[in-house]
Order: structure tokens, then sequence, then C-alpha cells
């Protein structure tokens, strides 16, 4: 059967022309399933992102409490005068942990040498009626009263023994203004607030805990796997682990 130019030309434009619709449909489709993936992907991303968020929010929050309820416990300082404290101590560059040690040698002194306490004209009987935030307000503005550095120094030593000189900047501001406009700002947090989020911040530990153990349990399995294996093949598993990571 003979088959003329004509034809041939027809038969090899369809086939041209087939073959551009079918990859212009291919072409389509990756384009459609890269979409599908990138959409999954945002969907994931989408939907861990405000769950890791929340993680570490929680996680932040339970260290806050645990931070003042721990020092509370351990100094005898109220969890709420704590955080006032803090934000006076920071207004002058001393830290949470010095005015802690400075409150706690404060009271050791009140208890050991009384007399350096009414040397600074403080009463001790009306002293020790006081709460340590209210103790250490009245020490700071008796101490900032004293204007010779040198006596001003001795006297803070006196009361707060070494721990008074990283102390010194804060002795000389307004403390009891600075713990008022730490409540006043709303940056004291309330004391039951705080003990929820400590226990939140426990629950959240447990809840790792139990997690960490869990994918423990799940991979024992597969070490044991591994270690029934004969040296080469370990090492070929090694290798390829680390080959597949460098690409």
């Amino acid at each position: 059967m003979a088959v003329d130019v004509g034809t041939i030309q027809a038969t090899l434009s369809l086939r041209d022309e087939m073959t551009a619709k079918i990859e212009g449909a291919a072409a389509g489709l990756e384009k459609f399933g890269s979409r599908v993936t990138e959409f999954g992907k945002a969907a994931t991303v989408g939907f861990t992102a405000p769950l890791a968020a929340i993680g570490l929010g929680i996680q932040r929050l339970g260290a806050f409490g645990d931070t003042f309820v721990e020092m509370a416990a351990r100094t005898g300082i109220g969890i709420e005068s704590l955080q006032a404290l803090k934000f006076a101590g920071e207004q002058s560059g001393v830290s949470m942990e010095t005015l802690a040690l400075s409150i706690s040698q404060m009271q050791n002194r009140l208890v050991e040498t009384p007399e350096a306490f009414e040397a600074l004209g403080i009463s001790v009987k009306n002293f020790r009626a006081l709460d340590p935030e209210q103790q250490f307000v009245a020490v700071g503005r008796a101490i900032a009263s004293i204007e010779d550095p040198a006596a001003r120094t001795k006297a803070a030593m006196d009361i707060m023994g070494r721990g008074a000189l990283t102390t010194m900047p804060l002795l000389t501001e307004d403390i009891g203004k600075l713990t008022t406009q730490a409540r006043t700002m709303g940056i004291v947090v309330g004391e039951d607030t705080v003990r929820q989020m400590e226990r939140m911040g426990d629950e959240m530990s447990a809840l790792q805990g139990q997690l960490s153990a869990a994918i423990t349990k799940a991979v024992a399995p597969l070490v044991e796997a591994f270690l029934s294996l004969s040296p080469p093949m370990r090492q070929a598993i090694v290798v390829a682990g680390a080959l597949a990571a460098a690409l």
C-alpha cells in the first residue's frame, strides 16, 4: 500500500500534537502533585507550629514559676515580694540571687547582731514585725540617708555582709518606690498563679520524661537487632548512614 508524502506529514503533525498534549498534561500533573506536597507541608507546619509555640510557652511559664517558688522556699521571702524586688534590682543591675543572699544575710544579722540595726536608728522590735520586703526597704532607706560613702558602706556590710558591696547600687535607690512601680505596672504575678505555673511546668517535665522513655523502649529492639549483626554489616550500616547524612 502506497503512502503519499502528505499522509506522512499529517501523521507526523498529529503525533507531535498528541505528544505536546501528553507532555503538557504530565507537566500539569507534576505541578499539581508539587502543589499538593507543598500544601501538605504547609498544613503540617500550620498544625505543628502553634503546638510547638504552646509547648515552648508552657516550658517558659513553668520555669518562671519554678524559679520563684524555689527561691521563696529557700529564702522565706514571699513570691510576690521576690518579683517586686527582682524588678527593683534590675533597675540597678543587681541580680535576684544577689538580692536574695543579701536579704538572707540581713535576717541572720538581725538575730546575731541586732545592735547593727539599732545603730541605723531602726527599732529591732518593730523591724521584726515587718515582712522581708518591708525590712529590706527600711534598711535601704536608712543606709541611703548616710551621706559619708565610707560610713554608708560599713553600715551596709554590718547588716548584709560582703554581699552589701554588690547590692549597694540598689540600696542607694528608693527601693519602696521601685517595688510599688512593679506592682502598678502589673509585673508582679499573684502567688496562686505562680504556683500553678510551677505545677504546670512539673507536669510538662513529667510528660517529656514519659515520652523519652517510650521512645527509648521503642528503639530498644532496633538496638538489639543492630548489635546482633556481624561487624562488617554494622560497619556498612554506619557508613551508609553517614553518607545519607552528608547528601
